[in-house]
């Protein structure tokens, strides 16, 4: 039997943040501190699957993305990509690395430049890891703008972001991450910004992105109603820890830890499974 080869291994990660001594550490004539934002995290992520990161504000999903990008530095642990240690990574093999690698915000309206119109904001990348010439972006950018659901592409190139709608807007951001053809695309509360008529669409596409493109992705949420649309793992973070992960099914299905369910149970619908809200279309 050949051993399972995984796109994305965090081992054993930590990272400690030192707060900040303000104006009111000085009247106290206290220490500044330390916060653990990680605390000895573990996962396992291939191509074609979908790792759902669940927890409240402050549980440490966000500074795990980070991490995951190369954004901050872990103080224990490492994390491996394709099998590279991402910590030894320089020069040409970290650029190549951050092409590998693609985030998706939460709030379409601020990740994306009010002074760009839409096909230069997705060109941008292209032109940063000096790809193609002005031809060959032009056709890539309409390429993935026409499989993020914005068609005809001709009707979208010359719009700037306020011009669009919120749903449209994240279909964009959407298109500017995978226009690199990453390996690995994390997806950072995508659609909480989002009104809820329109939600489905853009898990849908995500799901069928990772499908079509043999990728992984990062789904970081704190809402478990929207964990079966496309999850396959599910990780669930308190306070820096992971005290819970197995498949998505699973653990919306028998939670192990006390938190997981007290999640669960703030979950609006009386089952895992919510039923499917209308499908937006990308020109709502």
């Amino acid at each position: 039997m050949t051993e399972q080869r995984y796109l994305l291994e965090v081992d054993a990660v930590g990272k400690t943040f030192r707060r900040s001594r303000g104006l009111s550490w000085m009247l106290a004539g206290g220490a500044g501190g330390t916060t653990r934002a990680l605390d000895d995290v573990s996962l396992r992520l291939q191509r074609g699957k979908v790792l759902g990161i669940v927890g409240e504000s402050g549980s440490g999903k966000s500074t795990l993305a980070n991490l995951i990008l190369g954004l901050e530095t872990a103080d224990q642990g490492r994390l491996v990509f394709d099998g590279h240690d991402t910590t030894t990574l320089r020069g040409q093999a970290l650029k190549a690395f951050r092409r590998q690698v693609q985030i998706v915000f939460q709030d379409p309206q601020a990740s994306l430049d009010p002074r760009f119109a839409v096909g230069r904001a997705i060109e941008e990348p292209l032109v940063i890891h000096g790809l193609g010439n002005a031809a060959e972006r032009r056709h890539r950018v309409e390429a993935v703008l026409e499989e993020t659901g914005l068609a005809p592409a001709s009707a979208y190139l010359d719009r700037f972001p306020h011009e669009l709608s919120g749903g449209q807007r994240q279909r964009v951001a959407i298109a500017r991450a995978i226009i690199l053809e990453p390996s690995l695309l994390i997806a950072d509360e995508p659609v909480s910004m989002l009104d809820v008529s329109v939600r489905a669409g853009v898990l849908k596409l995500l799901g069928r992105l990772v499908k079509t493109r043999d990728m992984a992705m990062v789904f970081i949420t704190h809402d478990l109603s929207i964990i079966s649309y496309v999850c396959d793992e599910l990780a669930i973070l308190y306070r820096g820890k992971l005290v819970e992960q197995g498949s998505a099914q699973e653990v919306m299905r028998s939670p192990a830890h006390e938190y997981t369910r007290l999640l669960i149970s703030a979950v609006p619908v009386p089952e895992a499974r919510a039923p499917s809200p209308p499908v937006e279309s990308p020109h709502e």
